[in-house]
């Protein structure tokens, strides 16, 4: 089952995420499911590790078991810390890019597999492209990614829960929007995008 699990990595990892909050996590999983449907043996690979946990499921577990202390060792996958006008520089922290690339890796695997572990993976994929996506999860430890600056936007009391989810309950956006958007995006953007790179965008380095 490599090859399916290969085609939802791909999938996830180029999907110009509109994610985060839980509609935008849902809406990523959408997308993503809908980008998979061509070939039903790749969703059937996918849903038989998921068992009876949907994809929009998956895609906001990380967030639904942080009430759960057994669950702590997964906060700090949700993001990664940047400094101020400054490349990224790789480190062995537990943070999102380390933690997506070490999912990647072991979907990638071959031989043998744990289908709990390989569902943990899953889970973790398609939590992860949506968080990394949304700007204040790549952002300062210093106002603690957004959430120490305050603003006043709709429901939304800091900046970080304004990106999360402000946005897209003010402007209703859709998993139509989305898709309208993809259709906008030339030939190369779209070959930019569909590279497995975590730390890459656009040949650059984030």
């Amino acid at each position: 089952m490599k090859k399916p699990l290969f085609a939802v990595i791909f999938t996830l990892v180029s999907i110009q995420s509109f994610g985060w909050g839980a509609k935008g996590h849902k809406i990523v999983a959408e997308y993503a499911k809908l980008a998979l449907s061509a070939d039903q043996r790749i969703i059937d690979s996918v849903q038989y590790f998921l068992g009876s946990m949907t994809f929009q499921e998956a895609s906001v577990w990380m967030d639904e078991v942080r009430s759960d202390a057994s669950y702590d060792y997964l906060k700090p996958r949700h993001y990664v810390n940047v400094e101020r006008d400054a490349t990224y520089v790789k480190t062995k922290d537990e943070n999102a890019v380390n933690e997506l690339e070490a999912v990647i890796a072991i979907l990638l695997t071959k031989g043998p597999r744990d289908k709990d572990k390989i569902a943990m993976a899953l889970r973790e994929l398609f939590h992860l492209v949506g968080d990394l996506h949304q700007p204040l999860h790549c952002g300062y430890a210093e106002d603690k990614g957004g959430n120490a600056i305050a603003v006043n936007y709709g429901d939304s009391q800091n900046l970080h829960s304004m990106w999360d989810s402000g946005l897209i309950k003010e402007e209703n956006i859709s998993l139509n929007d989305c898709l309208q958007f993809s259709n906008t995006l030339s030939k190369e953007e779209v070959k930019a995008i569909q590279q497995i790179n975590v730390v890459k965008v656009d040949g650059r380095i984030a």
